[in-house]
């Protein structure tokens, strides 16, 4: 790799999925995986939504299912409700011409079950 151009390294690592095992074993492999990259769009994105004191992403099911092409539609769907059900993802919806779900993670929720994610 020390010979690849720099943009195909950036393009490899922004694709990748990093999970928390720890978190993988208590709360589920795919609630895992959607709740670190929500983490990192709160903690990486300048331009957040905030609402209630709290800052928010915005994804429509389409854009999960580019970021999670190995899941149907509807399984990214479960998923996003068991982690709302849960009470570790909050979620609230924008209406309009289109209606967007906004996301942001319940860290207390996590850290009352030895999650915390940094």
């Amino acid at each position: 790799m020390k010979n690849e151009p720099s943009y195909i390294l950036n393009h490899t690592l922004s694709s990748m999925l990093f999970v928390d095992s720890n978190m993988a074993l208590k709360i589920g492999l795919k609630e895992a995986m959607i709740l670190q990259k929500v983490h990192f769009w709160l903690h990486a994105n300048q331009n957040l939504k905030q609402r209630n004191g709290l800052y928010w992403v915005s994804k429509t099911y389409e854009q999960w299912k580019g970021l999670f092409p190995f899941w149907s539609t509807r399984t990214i769907q479960r998923t996003i409700l068991n982690l709302e059900g849960k009470g570790f993802l909050e979620t609230h919806l924008n209406g309009g011409y289109r209606t967007l779900k906004y996301y942001t993670i319940n860290y207390d929720a996590l850290r009352r079950i030895d999650i915390d994610l940094k």
